[in-house]
């Protein structure tokens, strides 16, 4: 599953349901790129499931698992038709392009029409985290949470949260944990120091790039933030990342 709010709950949704069947489960975590997915295709396993992965334009990545069944749970704009006698790819955007309905709440109708009972609650976070629906305070804080997790525990702390959401019963259960809250408060410290130094003098064309320095990976973040705070702008950050760049884009004004 990806690893921001939208596929950590998708796979939370998931690992639920599969714990309430009696299945036993790992989850892994990551971007989509070819080493990962060649990573996941070293596990044994019977079926694979895929959440918030746009692999209709990576069709290539599913030959790693040749053999065994999958399952594409996706909201992105399917660019190829790959479903076939071993891949089934549920998208609800095949039949409407304009509708934004996020992974969690694809793997939430799924689950819960095969008995899933419970964790409506979980559905609800993943739709705020991914603005599809807005949230309660406590839901908005609780994303606030998530973000502190993915920007300080990076790929490894999200895969934990992913079974740990699993397990939680409410959402309360979740967003008061003290740890969590340390967290969440580390990262409000490190997010509103970098909007302080971006610079709002208006460059040519309204394009603002911006280069973040920080131990975190917040370069998404802080986009979100920048844009909710100056959506007339165009804000494009950008970070060194594994020897190349890392970047994150937000606009109005162009098709990004």
């Amino acid at each position: 599953h990806d690893d921001d709010a939208d596929g950590v709950c998708g796979a939370a949704v998931v690992l639920a349901f599969l714990d309430q069947q009696g299945k036993s489960a790992k989850n892994f975590c990551g971007d989509i790129d070819e080493k990962n997915f060649k990573k996941y295709a070293k596990e044994k396993c019977d079926i694979a499931i895929f959440i918030d992965y746009p692999l209709a334009d990576y069709p290539q990545f599913l030959d790693f698992f040749k053999g065994k069944k999958i399952l594409i749970l996706d909201h992105h704009m399917p660019t190829n038709e790959i479903n076939s006698k071993e891949i089934i790819y549920l998208n609800p955007r095949f039949k409407k392009k304009d509708l934004y309905y996020c992974s969690t709440h694809l793997a939430w109708d799924v689950c819960s029409a095969a008995g899933l009972k419970g964790f409506e609650w979980l559905m609800r976070l993943g739709s705020v985290g991914d603005h599809e629906i807005d949230g309660t305070d406590e839901e908005n804080e609780a994303i606030d949470v998530v973000h502190a997790i993915q920007a300080m525990k990076k790929e490894d702390g999200m895969r934990k949260l992913a079974s740990d959401l699993s397990e939680f019963s409410k959402l309360s259960d979740f967003v008061y944990n003290p740890n969590y809250q340390k967290m969440k408060n580390t990262l409000k410290k490190e997010i509103d120091r970098q909007v302080n130094l971006f610079d709002l003098e208006t460059p040519a064309r309204g394009i603002h790039f911006f280069e973040i320095k920080s131990s975190y990976s917040i370069t998404s973040i802080l986009a979100n933030t920048l844009f909710d705070l100056y959506p007339s702008r165009t804000i494009i950050l950008y970070t060194k990342k594994n020897g190349g760049w890392n970047v994150s884009a937000r606009s109005h004004k162009f098709d990004l």
